[in-house]
């Protein structure tokens, strides 16, 4: 009888383990399988403002997100978390699914500022560059991959998800398209489950824009041009006149310092120079040289010594042109 009673229980036990077993299996074949998939993914943006003194832009668009049909719904929702990178202010609208035979079509409408990082050492005939970043929020690129949709409605225009009304003042729109690009954050973000060297997929949607050189010109060198002339004029007036010339000189000097200020306060503070701000110096070193070249013709007009003042006046009317067309070659390139 004990041992009858034993085997009872042994079989009992057994009877447990198996159905413990069993459910085990059950419950890992019900989980969802994260395999890595490619999530393909566009934009569509419908007005631009660029704000370059703040370093940033603001836009609206449309985004749509496309992934494969077999896909759960609990394992889409989890993938079409998306992240906005360099959004600093972002409103979203409520986000639509809609799943076909063929892919889980994913669509919502946000606007918002994005930030760049400007380069204006070609200023005031720079190119500027306007991302969007878009990178999965929970899911490293082992499990999703993101992929610019190939496939657009509309016109195809090397102006890629742009709106054809699109127009930024001071600016000529280049070009826009999508690059794919790898991040890797050399962090845990305070999780020890959470490894620090996961790497995600981006897709960085980029707008070039060309600032308008025709405001270059009317801005910047035809104020400064003019200035120059006067300042020229000191070579043709006697030496014996120092108020008139140091006047004409001193005014073209404040004048230009004037309208640099004017021009750069539509720039951030940058910690280097600009090609204008070469133009600027160049036109700052030449009405110097003619102010110095003014004393000096002065002072020897005093002393007796017209003859030479006057050969003096003539070297500066040939090397004061030939120094300011080198001195633009040298900046401009």
């Amino acid at each position: 009888m004990k041992c009858r009673g034993w085997d009872d229980q042994r079989t009992t036990n057994n009877y447990i383990y198996m159905k413990y077993i069993l459910f085990l299996v059950a419950s890992i074949l019900c989980l969802p399988s994260y395999a890595q998939i490619d999530a393909n993914i566009g934009i569509y943006i419908k007005n631009l403002t660029v704000d370059q003194k703040n370093e940033e832009f603001y836009a609206d668009l449309y985004w749509w997100l496309k992934l494969p049909a077999s896909l759960s719904d609990e394992q889409a929702k989890e993938y079409a978390k998306i992240e906005f990178v360099n959004a600093s202010e972002m409103n979203s609208e409520e986000v639509e699914i809609k799943k076909t035979k063929d892919v889980i079509y994913i669509t919502g409408f946000c606007k918002g500022k994005f930030k760049f990082v400007p380069d204006y050492h070609q200023y005031p005939v720079d190119i500027q560059k306007l991302p969007v970043i878009i990178e999965s929020v929970n899911q490293p690129e082992t499990y999703v991959k993101l992929v610019p949709d190939s496939v657009e409605s509309g016109k195809r225009t090397k102006h890629v998800g742009l709106d054809e009304e699109i127009e930024v003042p001071s600016y000529k729109i280049v070009s826009a398209g999508y690059q794919k690009e790898i991040k890797m954050y050399n962090s845990n973000f305070g999780d020890p489950e959470f490894s620090s060297d996961m790497k995600y997929s981006r897709i960085i949607y980029q707008i070039n824009i060309k600032r308008d050189s025709q405001s270059f010109i009317l801005k910047i060198l035809i104020p400064n041009l003019l200035l120059l002339v006067i300042s020229y004029l000191v070579f043709f007036i006697p030496s014996s006149q120092l108020e008139v010339a140091v006047g004409c000189t001193v005014t073209s000097l404040l004048a230009s310092i004037a309208l640099q200020l004017t021009i750069n306060s539509n720039l951030p503070d940058i910690g280097y120079l600009t090609n204008a701000d070469k133009l600027f110096h160049l036109f700052y070193f030449l009405i110097t040289i003619a102010l110095v070249q003014t004393v000096i013709t002065f002072n020897l007009d005093k002393n007796g010594k017209k003859q030479m003042a006057e050969r003096l006046e003539v070297v500066g009317r040939v090397v004061y042109p030939l120094t300011f067309l080198v001195g633009i070659l040298l900046v401009l390139y």
